[in-house]
């Protein structure tokens, strides 16, 4: 009873000296300017066009460069180019807003932004970003939206970002 008792006494001081010293011998992974960039969400500076076998496009702002494409990136006031305005028009043509969609996010794409962000609360918060939860949560304007001008879902297209 006694020596089963040290043994496992032994064992579990010897299994909590060997997890610290890993832990503490172990080595940070490397970092390199690739994983740097991918750690952070970068704004959004493109626009993704994508085409459905039935014809229709879906369009929906991206973020291209160092290696990386993705569509979670991020849109703030101040922003300008066709990512945002594929926001914009999603925002118009899906949410029921009225908006230029002239590529620049101004006062009145941030306060469209917040309606769109409201009306899918709490599922995001309502903000000053467009970030990937938004984008994942609203609809995106498709082609068919564009032609006819309707303002409702059911010319728009969800997708999982």
């Amino acid at each position: 009873m006694r020596f089963s008792r040290s043994l496992a006494t032994a064992l579990t001081l010897g299994l909590s000296l060997v997890t610290m010293g890993t832990a503490a011998n172990a080595a940070p992974p490397p970092t390199t300017a690739a994983s740097a960039v991918a750690l952070t969400i970068q704004h959004c500076n493109a626009g993704e066009t994508y085409q459905y076998p039935n014809g229709q496009q879906l369009y929906f702002p991206v973020y291209k460069g160092n290696g990386i494409y993705t569509r979670s990136c991020l849109l703030t006031q101040g922003d300008k180019g066709i990512a945002v305005r594929f926001l914009q028009r999603a925002i118009n043509k899906c949410h029921g807003q009225n908006i230029e969609e002239d590529g620049d996010f101004g006062p009145r794409t941030l306060a469209a932004l917040k309606a769109t962000q409201a009306r899918h609360a709490p599922r995001i918060e309502v903000g000053d970003t467009y970030g990937p939860r938004t984008g994942r949560t609203i609809g995106w304007a498709t082609s068919t939206s564009m032609v006819t001008g309707a303002d409702s879902y059911k010319h728009c297209q969800m997708i999982g970002i």
